[in-house]
């Protein structure tokens, strides 16, 4: 049983110590020419077009019990992601913008167009179709990520989103407008630009610990560490 304990103990500190390395993943966003209603992507085929994140388990970046999948697209004017999440039990008590849906559920983006690693925005969506919006300067770094980072929540970007539920879960939408998103060196992505971005869920089934996931695991339950994130790839 000892032995079985070490060698588990030696597997987590090598995925860890592989995530502060920086190993982190490029996803390619695909274009799809020009501006669409969100209402009309839905359950539109587009999708199909666009590789499919799988988040993991933040702190050991094992398989989820709950699958959240999210597929990235955009547009002459705006960036497109859709979360699909697995939820037997959908929950949230906040109905006004900008409220702390991060206490409870809720799906989270991280973009960082200049690739500063200093400056970045999250914008996270609950499954009530409320908004949480943050311009986010940070003096953290892997050598030093105990330092403090601010939240400038007074950011307010032209966001549209859209939720809808389904058999399984619910899935999340945002149609997020490249004017708002400072930091590239042209207001729309060019092909070959690249970001730096990561992607997050948190979940709480009932009578059950709460859920962080990632699709570049963070090493602890702490999403505000922008040396993990990984690459977005405009194609």
């Amino acid at each position: 049983m000892m032995k079985r304990t070490l060698v588990l103990a030696l597997i987590l500190a090598v995925q860890l110590t592989a995530f502060a390395k920086g190993k982190q993943s490029v996803y390619q966003v695909k274009s799809i020419g020009e501006d669409k209603a969100l209402s009309s992507l839905v359950d539109a085929n587009v999708w199909n077009k666009a590789g499919v994140m799988t988040l993991r388990e933040t702190v050991t970046g094992s398989t989820d019990v709950l699958s959240t999948k999210v597929r990235l697209l955009y547009s002459n004017t705006h960036l497109y992601i859709r979360f699909e999440c697995e939820d037997p039990y959908i929950w949230g008590t906040h109905t006004e913008r900008d409220s702390p849906i991060f206490n409870e559920e809720c799906v989270e983006v991280f973009l960082d167009p200049a690739q500063c690693g200093h400056q970045y925005f999250e914008i996270n969506l609950s499954p009530k179709n409320v908004t949480f919006e943050s311009c986010v300067l940070t003096h953290r770094t892997e050598k030093e990520p105990g330092n403090k980072f601010l939240g400038n929540r007074t950011y307010n970007p032209e966001l549209k989103t859209l939720v809808t539920k389904t058999k399984d879960g619910w899935i999340g939408m945002y149609a997020i407008p490249f004017k708002d998103l400072y930091g590239n060196p042209t207001v729309v992505p060019q092909k070959g630009d690249k970001w730096n971005a990561n992607f997050y869920r948190i979940d709480k089934l009932k009578d059950k610990p709460t859920t962080y996931d990632a699709w570049q695991p963070t090493g602890k339950v702490d999403f505000h560490r922008p040396w993990v994130f990984g690459t977005l790839l405009f194609k």
